[in-house]
């Protein structure tokens, strides 16, 4: 036995770090994952409201303004929540105004349309990049509606880092019984005509929460109201809908072709079974940026900037992982390569030359768990899934070492309409515990579904904004995440829970010498859900099999909850 290996090695069974699992997914900053951290790290101003506001707002203002207090949020008073620009914020902003200017110009049609463009919003200049701002990471609260120009947005210092929350009278013709497309309809046009993240719209006994993942949770204002604001609210705010931009992606250029033999299964999977995915129903047609309720033509550019300057938007997604090279874990005493052991020995996540290594205890046994590259196929944002063009519409995204990669064909040019999808993280998160547990499995049941399936086949990969129905969950699926706060999609924490579902539900197959895992089903409260199966074909079987087995919207969630209705 080499010397580096007599000393007694502590065994201890636990699961991964919050800090190694943010390590693998390439995820910087602090992710807060329960709504009472979250809430004690929010800061919250209250924008300057109208004096003719309803009555029914201001009362609704000041019971939230209550809870979040008695929560623990920090209620930062309007005027210490505003600063005037540096230096480097307003030439940002001189450039961001003009880049939008420009673009907006460009954009119009006739040249009385630019005129009129130009003459009305040449007045915005001075209030868009030298007024008072409100500081960063700071969430801003609006009662009622606001003017053009004097909207929080228009006094905001990022779009990104200061949430805003509208709060309006139900005044839409939505109730409970609305169908899902009328619910979302309603919701895009109140987040571009208020310029808001999220629309809360109450009447004199409810208020529903309206936010990007399409959801409309409906909550009694009379009732476990500030159980409903930690819960439901907070985390909304707290991790906003982020979609990933180009730059945090390394380009490989030359690097995918769609036509390719090696790839032609997986393309297949995703386009011959696009169109029975659109029979399930669970697949709403996406909306253009310029089909939205905007007030002008400043106001759609910033919310496309919002959005990296995507096109438009479409929910869901469909993705194809592809086969892994999965490697068997090693015990932490058989590790021969001296350096590398002294690093895992007080570690739980190692990168080592150009690999990155894991060490999981289980069963007594700390097992070090190499971690492969994973790359799926999926479609670009806002591309209908359910009718791909395999030359336009395909993407190959991959994760190494925590860094994200796309692969592009020799002939794509990264238009405005070529962008990854806002559940990137997810599918990514999805793709990694896949390989790592499939791994793991490996080492206690190597002939098991699982890991012969993923270096075989890969997986496949669906989210949609609707829940399966518990009663019909296949044998060897896991279902899990229900218990999770209320993330928005595209937050680091969905990719977190992602991760931390499958873990649990894989190790606790394998303490219990139980193999048969198929699959997994993601729940992602007044979201939707992620499915793991062996195929797209295999899934869209499942879903057509019975009507009754998913729907959209949130109908099924609740069932998740009640333990008397689940079978």
């Amino acid at each position: 036995m080499p010397k580096h290996l007599k000393k007694k090695i502590k065994i201890f069974v636990m699961s991964l770090s919050v800090e190694t699992i943010k390590n693998i997914l390439g995820i910087s900053g602090g992710v807060d994952l329960i709504p009472s951290e979250m809430a004690r790290n929010l800061k919250i101003t209250f924008f300057p409201h109208k004096e003719n506001i309803d009555e029914e707002i201001l009362e609704f203002g000041e019971k939230l303004k209550t809870a979040f207090k008695n929560l623990g949020v920090q209620i930062i008073p309007y005027n210490e929540a505003i600063e005037w620009p540096f230096f480097k914020s307003v030439f940002k902003r001189c450039l961001l105004f003009f880049k939008l200017y420009s673009l907006v110009a460009k954009s119009l049609k006739s040249e009385e349309e630019a005129l009129r463009f130009k003459k009305s919003h040449s007045q915005k200049f001075f209030k868009f990049v030298f007024g008072k701002k409100i500081k960063r990471k700071i969430a801003i609260v609006s009662l009622g509606e606001n003017k053009e120009s004097d909207l929080p947005i228009d006094h905001t210092t990022s779009f990104k880092e200061n949430p805003i929350i509208t709060i309006l009278k139900n005044n839409v013709t939505v109730n409970k019984s609305s169908i899902f497309k009328e619910h979302m309809d309603a919701a895009l046009n109140l987040f571009a005509w208020n310029m808001t993240n999220l629309a809360v719209c109450i009447d004199d006994k409810n208020w529903m929460i309206y936010s990007f993942n399409l959801s409309h949770p409906i909550f009694p204002i009379d009732k476990n109201f500030e159980e409903n604001v930690l819960n439901s609210l907070i985390p909304k705010i707290a991790a906003p809908v982020i979609p990933p931009s180009l730059s945090e992606f390394t380009l490989l250029k030359n690097n995918f072709d769609p036509g390719d033999n090696k790839y032609k299964p997986y393309v297949n999977d995703l386009i011959e079974n696009g169109p029975f995915f659109e029979k399930t129903g669970l697949y709403p047609r996406g909306r253009e940026i310029d089909s939205l309720k905007f007030r002008n033509y400043f106001y759609r550019w910033i919310g496309a900037v919002h959005l990296d300057e995507r096109n438009g938007m479409s929910f869901g997604f469909l993705a194809r992982q592809l086969p892994v090279e999965i490697f068997k874990p090693l015990l932490l005493e058989e590790i021969d390569d001296k350096n590398l052991f002294n690093e895992l020995k007080n570690k739980e996540y190692v990168n080592y030359g150009s690999d990155s290594y894991v060490k999981i205890g289980i069963k007594d046994k700390n097992l070090v768990v190499k971690i492969p590259e994973v790359w799926v196929l999926t479609s670009r944002s806002g591309a209908d899934k359910t009718n791909l063009n395999p030359q336009k519409d395909l993407i190959k995204i991959g994760l190494k070492n925590g860094k994200m990669f796309l692969g592009l064909e020799n002939r794509v040019e990264l238009s405005g309409d070529y962008k990854p999808s806002f559940d990137t993280k997810v599918i990514l998160s999805h793709a990694v515990s896949n390989a790592i547990f499939a791994s793991l499995m490996s080492y206690f049941e190597p002939d098991s579904f699982f890991p012969i399936t993923i270096q075989k086949d890969g997986f496949a990969i669906a989210h949609w904004h609707g829940y399966v129905n518990p009663k019909f969950i296949p044998e060897g699926w896991l279902a899990y995440g229900q218990s999770n706060p209320s993330v928005s999609c595209s937050s680091p924490q969905s990719a977190v829970y992602a991760f931390q579902g499958k873990e649990s539900g894989i190790i606790n197959k394998i303490l219990h010498n139980d193999f048969n895992y198929m699959g997994d089903i993601n729940i992602e409260p007044h979201h939707g859900t992620n499915m793991t199966f062996a195929t797209l074909k295999d899934m869209v079987n499942f879903l057509l099999s019975n009507k009754e087995i998913s729907k959209l919207g949130n109908e099924y969630l609740d069932l998740y909850y009640d333990s008397t209705k689940l079978f």
